[in-house]
């Protein structure tokens, strides 16, 4: 027994001595602030994190927080709770370790009963747990709910594995791999529970849904989960950031790439900055350096500076936001041959706003009649958009047909007539009911986007259509979108999406994206913005004669 207990203990050591080592010193020592902050709560003396703690501070709601918790606590035994050495175990394995031991541990994780045997209803509690952690938290991201979205998602799911003594078949790990590639935005949040509950971790986010009011929720196709679904594959969106600072000051720049960690400059030559206030003017790249954008995030180094910038140098940008957005400099910069944007080279924000461009969708619904988006809010700056090329965005195409299934495609570059295929890797199909998958492309060709209007060739079918070959694609709708076909298609190894070939839709929606802005304010909040309270300077960006685009 005794010597049982020392080997026990013993590879307990050696493990957290190699998981120890996952993680820089400053890292550790931030796990045992938190760690130590955690069982000072706990009243277990400080030597373990209790239960009710653990799941209060990372969120995780239902029996997958409960399951979570027993995995964490396995390496003591979880007599008095999590321990520290329990902690840096389960987080290097699962945060640091390899694909395969990530998505093992995740495996585990979903068998929630802890009976070695993942089935249906094992799933179907981990998606009531998905609910309550992410709808749940208020009341506005709880309205429009659909438990049939969370029914599809478990129908997608392959059980191949025979269990001893069970006739019902589980789920293999190599069925619940392939299921991970179908449903990214699952794959994503199973994968960032033990990370900081802040509102941006990812896999716990929602598209924010902007409609016209007088529609409702029951109307439309693309509830809140299908949404948090099919989110999993989007690129982010082109954004707008505009600070006004303590002293008046307002300015900002166009980021034309992702917000991304990286440890260098990146992005390409459509970013620019501007000033809107107390004068207005564009700076546009000279080509002199690519130093663009700047996005770093928990680098150590001094020579990393952690927060978002444009143009110039390390600690002498363009224009720089910290981490914390609570201060910023501006120095003159030869990325865009731009003077400070601010009066004093550094400054302290008023004011941030950061907003995503959204493209009016393919149906040309009247602009007046989208209440709730930024080109609403902002009429006047429509065309503001128009000119400098920041309208063309991504859009999701959705059908439900009258056989009752919904399905669609993420077009990842704007609808333009063409007479051939088009388009990116970015590109992918979907189906949402009575089964949710995600199919993505495979490189055997590149047609990926199809949009002909107008052609008189039988070559040339005129309509919007993904994958396959023109008269057989794997997604398509015709010019006047009464009928569409769906075939299996090699462009993305897709079944057809519909019950037959040929289908009638019943309803078609088409949705820009939109990426949520850095406030994560609510969209009938945002009143008297900078943009708003400037209306003067905002023909600036109209007059300067920028690169048109398509509504």
């Amino acid at each position: 027994m005794g010597n049982s207990q020392a080997s026990t203990a013993s590879a307990s050591s050696s493990r957290f001595v190699t998981a120890s080592r996952a993680f820089s010193k400053q890292e550790l020592d931030g796990l045992r602030v938190l760690f130590a902050s955690l069982a000072a709560q706990s009243q277990t003396g400080g030597r373990a994190i209790s239960r009710p703690i653990f799941l209060e501070y990372y969120g995780v709601r239902g029996p997958l927080g409960e399951r979570l918790f027993q995995l964490v606590a396995k390496e003591s035994g979880g007599g008095d709770g999590v321990t520290f050495e329990d902690l840096i175990i389960s987080k290097a394995t699962y945060g640091r370790g390899t694909r395969d031991e990530v998505e093992e541990f995740i495996y585990q994780l979903c068998d929630v009963t802890g009976d070695g045997v993942l089935s249906s209803s094992d799933l179907e509690s981990v998606f009531a747990s998905i609910h309550e952690t992410i709808f749940g938290e208020n009341k506005e991201a709880g309205e429009g709910s659909n438990n049939r979205a969370f029914e599809a998602f478990v129908n997608s799911a392959v059980f191949s594995k025979d269990a001893d003594g069970i006739s019902e078949k589980s789920m293999s790990l190599s069925d619940f791999r392939n299921w991970c590639l179908l449903m990214p935005s699952l794959r994503m949040f199973l994968g960032n529970l033990l990370m900081p509950p802040d509102s941006g971790r990812p896999g716990f986010q929602v598209p924010i849904l902007h409609y016209p009011e007088n529609i409702s929720t029951d109307l439309l196709l693309l509830n809140r989960e299908y949404a948090w679904h099919i989110g999993g594959g989007f690129s982010q969106n082109e954004t707008v950031l505009i600070v006004k600072d303590t002293e008046g000051s307002v300015y900002g720049g166009y980021a034309s790439q992702p917000w991304e960690r990286h440890s260098d400059f990146y992005g390409d030559m459509k970013t620019f900055l501007f000033k809107l206030y107390p004068q207005a003017s564009i700076f546009r790249p000279t080509g002199a350096n690519r130093n663009l954008q700047w996005c770093a995030i928990n680098f150590s180094s001094e020579n990393i500076p952690n927060g978002i910038g444009f143009g110039g140098q390390p600690h002498h940008f363009g224009l720089f936001l910290s981490a914390n957005f609570d201060q910023g400099h501006s120095f003159t910069c030869s990325t865009f041959t731009s003077p400070p944007l601010s009066k004093t080279n550094r400054f302290r924000p008023e004011v941030i706003e950061c907003w995503g461009i959204q493209m009016r969708g393919a149906q040309e619904e009247k602009p007046e009649a989208v209440k709730g988006t930024v080109l609403e809010r902002f009429k006047e700056d429509r065309n503001m958009l128009k000119m400098v090329g920041l309208a063309n965005a991504q859009t999701v195409l959705i059908v439900k047909d009258t056989e009752g299934s919904v399905y669609g495609g993420y077009a990842s570059l704007p609808w333009e007539r063409h007479s051939d295929f088009y388009g990116d890797m970015k590109t992918f199909l979907f189906k949402l009911y009575p089964q949710a998958s995600i199919f993505r492309p495979t490189g055997a060709n590149r047609n990926l986007q199809w949009c002909a209007i107008n052609f008189s060739s039988e070559n040339i079918p005129n309509g919007i259509g993904f994958g396959g070959q023109p008269h057989h694609f794997g997604l398509f709708l015709s010019a006047n979108f009464d009928q569409g076909h769906s075939f299996t298609c090699s462009t993305f190894t897709s079944p057809p999406l519909s019950k037959t070939n040929r289908f009638r839709p019943e309803v078609i929606e088409c949705w820009g994206i939109q990426m949520r802005g850095a406030q994560d304010e609510k969209p009938e909040a945002v009143k008297g913005t900078v943009l708003e309270r400037f209306k003067e300077d905002r023909n600036m960006l109209k007059m300067v004669g920028l690169a048109s685009a398509s509504d």
